[in-house]
Order: structure tokens, then C-alpha cells, then sequence
């Protein structure tokens, strides 16, 4: 965009040229595949319309859920919060709800392993309120019952684990609203958004995670709460989560099944870079593009 001719530090003279009239084939070419592969990298379980986890899914088989008992045995124990004071409070419809709040008294401690939640409710997860219907995915037969509070302590559950041979570890977690993970009282994973379509996200843990993670009794805890639905003032949640890993084996035979959606050469071609004109993103191509343009629009003002 030329700046106004009228300006007297230009004295009239006002160049305006393309500053980015280029189009990398490669990234055309690779784009559109991006998507399907973000989708298939972040995704641990698709779910079926009756809102159990769909056990033909193609992708990431070699994934396992580490520790016993298997995560559909594990009993949870959990309680339910709203938010007290006013501060914490939110208006009623509100997309994205997931804060932190002033936890009642004797709480603030609630994700250590040596908590006691002796009293609080206990079952087997996804614990869920009404339905989550989306996509044709209908989430309304939960194992456990949220209850009333907007907010769900997930205190806790345990496995034990007999070794620590995997290649990667990942959070596989079922949630509509954000959530705090942690693993043996250390928090390992924050998310602050929403997701619409009820699914597993995958959420591969880095070596500052897995350094939590030990050989016999382990304890995940999640912190989480529910939605508001717009049309409704009915409030509706899933939630789950468990650790799963993956063996050196298992991880090559994977990237080598993700290589024929998005190569590496592809993957590597997306970053930092875009075919949008104004979206230069620091691109080289585009800055050398732009002095060019201004240096030959300049010359013959020089002359």
C-alpha cells in the first residue's frame, strides 16, 4: 500500500510496487495434505456414533496404555467444585470456560499422590453430564456421573507399571472444556480451549514429562470442567485420560506410515513459509523479492 501522496515529507513522489508476487510449487503441493496429517498425528482414539472408542481405527495402533489394570478397569475417584467467588465467576454463556479458581478449603493440595480422597466418589471414567452430540458422535452413557459442580477434580487414579521400555509416551485424553494433567503431583500438561467433536487428542509428553513417570505405583489426576451449550442451559462433559507408549519398533513402522501422507521434505518445505502474498511470515523469498521490486522502481528516480 503506497503512503498518501500528499504527505510533505515525500514531496509528491510516491512508489508502489508488488512486494510479493511469487508462488512456491512445493508448498501448493504439499498443503493440502497437511490438515489430514495434523489430524492423524494429534488424534490417540476416534470414537464411533454410540460415543465408544472406535477399535478399527487405522492410525497409531502400535500405541499402548501402559500400566495395570487396563484403562477401562481403573477406578477414579473424583468431586465436583463451582466457582465461589466472584472473581472466578463467569456469565452464563461463555465459549471458553476452563480457569483456575479458588478451590474450597483442604483442597489445595488435591493432585499429590498422598491426597486422601477416601471420601470423595469413585468409578470408572469417561465421567460425564448429559450429552456431548456433535459430528454424529452422541456421548450421553457414562460409566461415572459428573454430578453438579462446573467443575470436576479427577482424584485420582493409579496404575502400576512394570518397566519403562517405550520409545515415546503420550497423554491420550478425552475432554470438551480445558484441563490441568498431572502425573505423580507434577503437572505435565496444561490445555485453555475447547474442542467440538468428542475424540482422544494425542499429546506426546517430552523428556521434562516422562521424567515423572516411574516403574511401580503412578498417579494421574486431571483437572477440567464442563460446557455451557449456547442453544441450552443444560451442562454437558467427558471426560477421560490415561498414558500410553510406544516401542522404538513401533514408532519407525509409524513414520513410515505418516511419510506417505506428508514427508518429511513436505513437513520441513510448511515451515515458516506461505504462498499468501501478505503473509510473508520473515520468508527470504519475500524480503528479496520486496528490495528488488523497491531498487528498480528507484533507479530511474535516481536518473
Amino acid at each position: 500500500m503506497a503512503a498518501p501522496a500528499s504527505r510533505r515529507e515525500f514531496k509528491g513522489n510516491v512508489v508502489a510496487v508488488e512486494t510479493a508476487p511469487f508462488w512456491d510449487h512445493d508448498i501448493a503441493a504439499a498443503e493440502p495434505r497437511q490438515d489430514e496429517y495434523n489430524n492423524i498425528v494429534g488424534t490417540a482414539h476416534t470414537m464411533k456414533g454410540d460415543g465408544t472408542i472406535d477399535k478399527e481405527q487405522k492410525w497409531n495402533p502400535d500405541w499402548k496404555p501402559l500400566g495395570k489394570p487396563l484403562p477401562e478397569e481403573r477406578i477414579w475417584r473424583f468431586t465436583t467444585v463451582d466457582a465461589t467467588e466472584k472473581k472466578d465467576q463467569l456469565e452464563k454463556y461463555e465459549d471458553r470456560r476452563f480457569r483456575d479458581i479458588t478451590l474450597p478449603a483442604g483442597m489445595e493440595n488435591w493432585h499429590m499422590p498422598d491426597f486422601d480422597d477416601s471420601s470423595w466418589t469413585e468409578g470408572k471414567a469417561p465421567i460425564g453430564k448429559d450429552v456431548w452430540h456433535q459430528s454424529g458422535i452422541k456421548l450421553d452413557k457414562h460409566p461415572s456421573t459428573w454430578g453438579n459442580g462446573e467443575f470436576l477434580l479427577l482424584l485420582r487414579t493409579t496404575f502400576e507399571v512394570e518397566d519403562l521400555n517405550c520409545d515415546s509416551y503420550r497423554i491420550a485424553i478425552l475432554a470438551r472444556q480445558g484441563f490441568h494433567v498431572y502425573l505423580n503431583g507434577q503437572k505435565i500438561h496444561t490445555y485453555i480451549w475447547w474442542m467440538d467433536n468428542p475424540y482422544y487428542r494425542s499429546i506426546v509428553l517430552g523428556k521434562e514429562e516422562i521424567k515423572y513417570l516411574k516403574k511401580g505405583k503412578n498417579v494421574l489426576a486431571v483437572y477440567a470442567n464442563d460446557q455451557y451449550d449456547l442453544n441450552s442451559p443444560e451442562h454437558y462433559a467427558a471426560i477421560d485420560a490415561r498414558i500410553e507408549g510406544i516401542t522404538k519398533a513401533g514408532q519407525e513402522k509409524l513414520d513410515l506410515a505418516l511419510e506417505e501422507v506428508l514427508s518429511s521434505k513436505d513437513r520441513e518445505v510448511l515451515q515458516g513459509a506461505s504462498n499468501g502474498g501478505y503473509h510473508y511470515w520473515g520468508s527470504a523469498k519475500i524480503f528479496a523479492q520486496m528490495g528488488k521490486a523497491f531498487a528498480e522502481a528507484l533507479l530511474p528516480l535516481q536518473k
